[in-house]
């Protein structure tokens, strides 16, 4: 289900002509018209500029695009609503987080979507807000988040606080 969301990224190309039985190598297999699908904004996408898509644990395809994220049903894009956004700005970066959300950073506090909405997570650093502009998960259940002034700290991914 993934290849149907690089859609958007992959430019098509015309496929080379072959045998019937002929196995071709996945670099060609790749070029055929048919595989491909291009999404816009009248399958549901909040944009035609997208700038990730990811995949989280459940299957669910996640695009982050330069009006929002959103996830794809089988059929068509859902936008996720977010008014958290339109007081903090874009997402630059999304990354699976759990089971069926993701994560989303690049504005002031991380941000988790869920097929019904998203959430803020306000971090704090010594009973201290804590901007934060990056994460990566470590492990299951472990994420490194990095601030404003390139400071890494570690979060369970539950909690409010960090630790450095």
């Amino acid at each position: 289900m993934l290849w149907m969301a690089l859609a958007t990224l992959a430019p098509a190309q015309p496929s080379s002509s072959f045998r019937i039985g002929e196995k071709k190598p996945l670099s060609q297999a790749l070029h055929d018209l048919w595989r491909w699908v291009h999404f816009t904004q009248a399958d549901g996408l909040p944009s035609a500029e997208v700038h990730q898509v990811v995949e989280s644990a459940d299957s669910t395809i996640w695009a982050n695009t330069a009006l929002g994220v959103s996830w794809h049903d089988g059929y068509q894009w859902r936008p996720v609503p977010c008014p958290a956004l339109e007081k903090m700005g874009k997402v630059q970066w999304v990354q699976p987080f759990d089971s069926s959300s993701v994560l989303g950073t690049g504005t002031e506090q991380p941000i988790v979507f869920d097929k019904s909405g998203c959430r803020t997570l306000p971090l704090t650093l010594n009973g201290k807000p804590l901007r934060i502009t990056g994460t990566s998960r470590k492990s299951e259940g472990l994420v490194v988040v990095q601030d404003g002034s390139l400071n890494y700290y570690t979060w369970d991914g539950k909690s409010t606080t960090v630790k450095p």
